[in-house]
């Protein structure tokens, strides 16, 4: 299975509802580790996908963000939620963790099932004892960091292996194309069950920033010419100079992506996040960032899908 991380801003847990029912069908189960203190956005992520039964993990003690210091409104959030849902309950293990923070997580479990995000925590030996005492057993076993061997071999069941692919730039800065990731070939090799990515976003967490000086669309695609390894394309505008005319901005890398589209030499998969982005430009009316990464993060999702059917 592909487990896609989001973080919980509106545009990806608006996704995340748009297409539950393609996650659900194609078995990718979201990350999300909420970042913003009003839940009622991911309230309604999480009630379509369960509507979809669509499995998905919520971090209950996020490390970025507006939770990052307070983690009760998650934790009653995902108290409120039946225990039958499709909602798994993250614990996220960072390596500034004490034994008795992490006792006070697992006294506010939700009774459904859980996950553990294994970032950077080290005493596995009193972990395992403290879950065993608990008899807990979690449901998967997320690993963003590389454990030593003895750690994985630890919670080695369900185990996912997520790392980032995508290369953070400054928009201005990005190649035409790069490599992206070979994980979906390599992660069984590696000793995983299940792998994972931050889409195009990328592993380090930015608030929103000042107006951009350049746009840049991300896409995604499996590179024949390399082994059926990810690849990643960036279109990007080239009235860099200032911040002014966005909209301008984003035409002008929209016009690379449909020219090299209507030559017929590009790899890029015909996805319905595609679609959208050449209607865009066909109507002349160009979105924001935040629909841009959107599109970006549903065309990934789609490759990510057709990654698994060909292997």
């Amino acid at each position: 299975m592909y487990f896609p991380y989001f973080r919980g801003k509106q545009f990806e847990l608006i996704l995340l509802r748009e297409q539950a029912e393609f996650l659900a069908a194609n078995y990718q189960v979201p990350i999300i580790a909420p970042v913003r203190s009003n839940t009622k956005q991911l309230e309604k992520a999480i009630n379509t996908l369960n509507n979809k039964v669509a499995q998905h993990i919520v971090i209950m003690n996020p490390s970025a963000g507006e939770h990052a210091d307070d983690h009760s409104a998650i934790c009653d959030l995902l108290q409120s939620i039946p225990a039958n849902s499709s909602t798994i309950t993250g614990i996220k293990l960072t390596y500034n963790l004490t034994e008795e923070h992490i006792r006070n997580l697992l006294d506010t479990l939700p009774a459904k099932p859980f996950a553990l995000i294994h970032a950077g925590y080290q005493n596995h030996t009193w972990l395992l004892a403290e879950l065993t005492s608990r008899q807990l057993t979690p449901t998967f076993n997320i690993f963003l960091t590389n454990p030593g061997r003895l750690y994985k071999n630890t919670f080695s069941t369900n185990s996912v292996v997520i790392r980032d692919g995508f290369q953070l730039m400054r928009n201005r800065d990005y190649p035409p194309e790069e490599f992206f990731s070979d994980l979906h070939i390599t992660y069984d090799r590696d000793g995983f069950d299940h792998f994972g990515d931050y889409l195009t976003i990328g592993e380090q967490y930015k608030e929103g920033g000042g107006p951009a000086y350049a746009v840049a669309i991300h896409l995604t695609y499996l590179n024949i010419n390399d082994e059926n390894t990810i690849w990643i394309k960036h279109y990007i505008s080239d009235s860099n100079f200032d911040t002014s005319d966005p909209a301008n901005k984003a035409k002008e890398a929209l016009t690379k992506l449909v020219k090299e589209h209507q030559a017929h030499n590009s790899q890029i998969p015909n996805t319905p996040a595609l679609d959208e982005l050449l209607n865009y430009w066909a109507r002349n009316h160009f979105p924001g960032l935040g629909m841009l990464k959107k599109l970006s993060m549903w065309h990934h999702l789609c490759v990510m899908a057709s990654a698994r059917s060909s292997n």
